[in-house]
């Protein structure tokens, strides 16, 4: 029954893959579920995990119907941000752990999550949490806008899978700005939302090497200045290659060095 539920809070869209760590033996990114047509597939890659293999739960015709509801009302209405989502201190930690800015983060006091607001046009649509708690689903969507989440000034954009990897990019290079699919997908709603950038950098974590591929691509055929990064690891944890790389997509030169 939990697992269920842990796939349900997915709200995974239509063709969608989703990849995070596994509810049920805590592998690290080892737990994939994809929607086809409302047929949910998932699986864990780790060895003696009791849904190793593949495995299906299907949506019922009212869940997708109220999905599909949700999704359009949330283009109609503005988002406001839930009562229990506050100023902790909690932030500051959480925020000193990564090396990023506190300043616009808040705290989920009833899911124990650190949140990062969403704004578009310098409005407030949609919020995303990281869980501390380790046993909880690690990111949560408060609304289901289709805005990407973004941080930082600089014409170069970088595109990554999370708000954490975002924050950590300018903070690297201020000529750069993070952008966070929250997940692996570039969806054509985003697409728009990234005109406004001299050039893109697609930089999604190592295991999703493909879909950075195929993501440039797209992009590059609808007209971006795209290129791919091969990344060491999760840019969050600021391997030195990594840095390195943003430094000099962000025209750095002086200072690679350090």
């Amino acid at each position: 029954m939990y697992l269920k539920q842990y796939i349900n809070e997915m709200h995974l869209e239509c063709d969608e893959v989703r990849r995070t760590d596994c509810p049920v033996c805590g592998g690290k990114n080892t737990f994939t579920a994809t929607n086809s047509a409302g047929d949910v597939l998932y699986n864990c890659y780790k060895a003696g995990c009791s849904v190793r293999g593949a495995h299906r739960t299907r949506l019922t015709v009212d869940q997708v119907v109220n999905r599909l509801q949700k999704n359009k009302q949330v283009n109609d209405t503005d988002f406001v941000m839930p009562r229990y989502i506050t100023r902790s201190t909690k932030v500051g930690l959480f925020a000193d752990q990564w090396g990023i800015p506190s300043d616009d983060l808040l705290f989920d006091i009833k899911d124990n999550r650190v949140v990062f607001p969403v704004l578009r046009d310098n409005k407030l649509v949609d919020a995303v949490g990281r869980a501390i708690n380790k046993s909880s689903m690690k990111w949560k969507r408060y609304n289901n806008s289709d805005s990407l989440y973004r941080k930082g000034y600089g014409p170069t954009g970088v595109v990554v899978e999370d708000a954490i990897s975002a924050s950590v990019v300018p903070t690297v290079n201020s000529a750069l700005t993070g952008i966070a699919l929250m997940g692996t997908n570039m969806r054509d709603e985003y697409i728009s939302q990234l005109r406004s950038f001299d050039k893109l950098v697609i930089a999604l974590d190592p295991d999703a090497r493909d879909k950075t591929i195929s993501i440039t691509k797209k992009l590059r055929s609808v007209g971006f200045n795209t290129s791919a990064l091969n990344l060491t690891d999760d840019i969050k944890y600021r391997r030195t290659n990594d840095v390195r790389s943003l430094k000099v997509w962000g025209g750095d030169i002086e200072n690679l060095s350090h």
